[in-house]
């Protein structure tokens, strides 16, 4: 009836569930995390505070196991409240950051406050040596900004991103309604494959319209020549020459309603249907083309990570 995560957490005999009574009938040995835990407040007393401090008696019967066994646990419980806090502030947001916040008040609050006791009244009349205490202090903060300064001698880790190279950008050369998709993404094409067909109404018609006057402009200068008016000939063909410009704009523009590959590759593109239908102005993307065996790693390096990432890729 339990998952395995259930049973690993309850049989962990780090923690009083089930795995610690187990552990605690299979060794003989009761109150097992109680003494392990006098055996840790001993070490701090002794080693921390610098107090004389005898070890407890009841720890001694049980040798290294319940001294073992107290530090392992006494750092697991450690590690499961900053693994709490952690989880919390990240899934819950700002309501976590107060969780953890609370969590944190209450996790160290009573323990500070028992050691601020034991520095400034002692206990039993014994008291901390503050001066030896002062110097551990000192040292442990040297040691520990030491630690948050020097550049850590092991890898760099940075977020990277892997893209064609180069990435070819297929977009529409001119204004209209997708009335086709001819690929669709991941299909491999040859530069001059048609990938989608445009339509647009209003081009057409217009050039169609523009054919019409140039025909009609031919006629015009066909019958001025025939009755002598050359003159008047020579500025409907001039005017007859700006149509035709105009015509070689719009028939280019009619032409590239119809989308071709620019260059060999794979179709890189997202819901590429939805795009029927769709009104898309000169310019807009609607795919991408690359290679398989043309790519490159794009990274994202903090600042002060930069040479220690440089290093590490010149000595590979």
């Amino acid at each position: 009836m339990a998952g395995i995560s259930t049973l690993a957490f309850n049989l962990n005999p780090l923690m009083r569930f089930d795995g610690y009574y187990m552990l605690a009938d299979w060794s003989g040995m009761t109150n097992l995390y109680p003494r392990g835990q006098a055996y840790v407040r001993y070490l701090g007393r002794r080693y921390l505070l610098g107090m004389k401090a005898a070890p407890p008696e009841n720890v001694s019967a049980g040798g290294i196991f319940i001294r073992l066994y107290g530090v392992v646990s006494w750092v697991w419980r450690i590690v499961v409240c900053i693994t709490l806090a952690a989880v919390a502030a990240t899934l819950f947001h700002g309501a976590g950051l107060i969780l953890t916040l609370m969590a944190a008040v209450a996790w160290i609050g009573t323990p500070a406050k028992r050691i601020a006791g034991l520095i400034l009244h002692g206990n039993g009349g014994q008291r901390p040596d503050r001066r030896q205490l002062a110097i551990r202090g000192v040292v442990a903060m040297l040691l520990l900004g030491g630690i948050l300064v020097l550049p850590w001698p092991g890898g760099v880790s940075a977020p990277a991103v892997v893209e064609f190279d180069p990435l070819t950008i297929v977009r529409a050369d001119s204004p209209g309604f997708v009335r086709s998709i001819e690929v669709r993404s991941g299909q491999f094409v040859q530069q001059g494959r048609v990938v989608a067909v445009l339509a647009n109404e209003e081009i057409e018609l217009e050039l169609s319209e523009i054919q019409q006057q140039i025909a009609q402009s031919l006629v015009r200068e066909r019958v001025l020549r025939n009755d002598g008016q050359f003159a008047v000939g020579q500025m409907e063909a001039a005017d007859r020459e700006s149509l035709e410009k105009k015509e070689a704009d719009l028939q280019l523009r009619v032409e590239n309603l119809i989308v071709r590959a620019p260059t060999d590759g794979r179709v890189i593109g997202r819901n590429l249907e939805s795009l029927l239908g769709q009104y898309l102005d000169e310019g807009t993307e609607l795919m991408s083309i690359g290679l398989e065996d043309h790519k490159e790693l794009r990274v994202s390096i903090a600042q002060e990570d930069v040479r220690p990432f440089q290093r590490m890729v010149g000595s590979s």
